[in-house]
């Protein structure tokens, strides 16, 4: 049985059992007072049972607590209407115990759902074959035959009121889990498909980009073979080195990218002047090599920010490195300003803000550089990586990134990210 569905078949025989007491209580007052002393013996057994019932359901013995109910329930009901008379109307109950056997056993349930079948069969026929009379009713109880049937009518009516309640709620709350679990599996579904669309779009791009680097390699290498003038071999040698370096940045790329998506967050709390510093050593030969300035601003360090560390180098590193590789050698003064400040998006977040005054990105563009293998300037050898690397990172940070950007004159990049709880060691 479903776990949910066991959960609330348990709880409506937990309520039957705490009903059943309070009816029996009722029922043992008026008994008592009129002396009907075999009501009594039954509705303080039947207190007795339910109060059982209860107890293993606390107990986690579900399917023993739902049995020992309802076959109570038929035993009461088959002495009360032996005793009351073909006309009394115990016939009446039966439904009302059909339905609760139905609200409490699931038809999945084949093993208890059949001997409570058979136990409520064999109750009605051997009352019917008795002609309710077995524990002696006969004529004596005719002139109060028509209270009972009356009295039978409405409490059995009251009775399949609640079953039929309970019946409709498990149904639509069955219907809501049923709902739930097709959305979610629809949402898999999607997820699946976008992962095995970009499994295959990587695998196209990734064997075409690492095989043009080494058939670079090889063709430079067999050049080099012919090769008498030193000057020129070193040239070849240059030419290879670059060739080498682009494409340990595009392995290292593709590594980094799987650590973003699969390892764990880890949240400390960040020293971001330690990041930014450790990020500009990182990059100072390539922001010495052209000539660029970095400027800093860090309005959150009373924060007490917490996040990934390494997720969070991984950010500020790659926007830095996008900023460098695609600055306007026209412009004079190339620069790059890092702004970290409280976030405005996120509760105790912070915003890291990246800008520089390279080229810029078209406005058609700016949509398109998060993407895998996108390049947004052919004359500029990138990897297709850098920015979609800073998409999936910002994503398993649950925050939100922002790109605003004047082709030619400006590229600023926001990101908002939450403070995450610091792991526990």
């Amino acid at each position: 049985m479903p776990y949910r569905a066991g959960l609330r078949r348990a709880g409506f025989a937990l309520q039957a059992s705490l009903f059943g007491i309070i009816y029996s209580l009722i029922n043992l007052v008026l008994s008592s007072y009129f002396k009907n002393w075999m009501g009594i013996f039954i509705y303080v057994d039947f207190i007795a049972i339910c109060l059982i019932v209860v107890y293993l359901i606390y107990n986690k013995q579900i399917n023993t607590a739902r049995m020992l109910f309802i076959i109570s329930a038929i035993v009461m009901n088959t002495i009360f209407a032996s005793s009351g008379g073909y006309y009394a109307g115990a016939q009446y109950s039966w439904f009302t115990l059909l339905l609760l056997i139905f609200t409490l056993i699931s038809i999945k349930e084949k093993k208890l759902l059949i001997p409570a079948l058979i136990v409520l069969i064999a109750a009605i026929l051997f009352c019917e074959f008795t002609n309710y009379e077995f524990l002696g009713a006969g004529s004596r109880l005719m002139d109060t035959a028509h209270y009972k049937n009356l009295s039978h009518f409405i409490i059995n009516t009251l009775f399949t009121s609640i079953i039929l309640f309970f019946l409709s709620l498990n149904f639509y709350n069955t219907y809501r889990e049923k709902d739930r679990e097709n959305q979610y599996l629809k949402a898999k579904t999607n997820s699946l498909r976008r992962a095995n669309q970009e499994l295959d779009n990587f695998v196209y791009h990734a064997s075409h980009d690492i095989r043009a680097p080494l058939t670079s390699m090889l063709g430079l290498i067999e050049i080099g073979k012919s090769e008498k003038d030193i000057s020129n071999v070193h040239k070849l040698l240059s030419l290879q080195e670059r060739t080498i370096k682009r494409l340990d940045e595009y392995v290292n790329n593709i590594l980094t990218l799987s650590r973003v998506k699969r390892s764990e967050i880890e949240s400390v709390e960040i020293n971001f002047k330690e990041v930014i510093n450790s990020v500009q050593a990182h990059c100072q030969f390539m922001l010495k090599d052209k000539n660029i300035v970095v400027e800093t601003f860090d309005k959150a360090e009373h924060l007490n920010f917490c996040s990934d560390q390494h997720r969070i180098l991984t950010i500020v590193t790659n926007l830095m490195t996008n900023s460098i590789k695609f600055s306007d050698a026209k412009k004079k003064e190339k620069l790059i300003f890092i702004h970290i400040e409280p976030s405005d998006v996120f509760d105790k977040g912070v915003k890291i803000r990246v800008r520089d005054n390279g080229i810029g990105i078209k406005k058609d563009n700016i949509t398109k550089v998060t993407d895998m293998f996108y390049y947004n300037n052919d004359k500029e050898m990138g990897t297709g990586y850098g920015l979609y690397i800073v998409k999936e990172t910002v994503d398993k940070l649950f925050g939100k990134l922002k790109i605003e950007s004047q082709f030619g004159s400006f590229t600023e990049v926001i990101i908002n990210l939450p403070h995450l709880p610091a792991t526990k060691a």
